[in-house]
């Protein structure tokens, strides 16, 4: 073998280790999208999960608050109505009270008259 042939031969070998190389080059940058594909995925998934727990432990809690708030509210109502009662029972003593004070104090001035007028011959 001549000493070309035997350079032509070892680059030819060359050539064929550095297509073998990017070859595995190629290999290996896919498997890395591959590998980062499933890695998006998984935190998709995870994030999608924890949303998901996230939820379900939410929503019965705000439900839970909003029942709490009613009921606060159906008591306040109810507070009111029985304070707007006793105003009203309050106002009606208060206008009785008024009546019987007026009432005696129209006796009081009629047996003032009656007096003066026993005094006076």
């Amino acid at each position: 073998m001549s000493p070309t042939s035997t350079l032509k031969t070892q680059l030819q070998a060359e050539e064929n280790k550095m297509k073998e190389a990017e070859t595995k080059k190629k290999q290996l940058e896919n498997k890395i999208t591959e590998v980062e594909t499933q890695l998006q995925d998984e935190e998709q998934n995870m994030t999608e999960a924890d949303n998901k727990t996230f939820l379900e432990y939410t929503i019965p809690e705000m439900k839970k608050l909003q029942r709490t708030e009613e009921n606060k509210r159906k008591e306040a109502e109810e507070k009111v109505q029985n304070m707007k009662k006793q105003l009203k029972k309050l106002n009606t003593e208060v206008h009785l009270y008024t009546q019987i004070l007026c009432f005696q104090l129209n006796q009081l001035f009629q047996a003032q008259e009656d007096n003066k007028k026993k005094l006076r011959p």
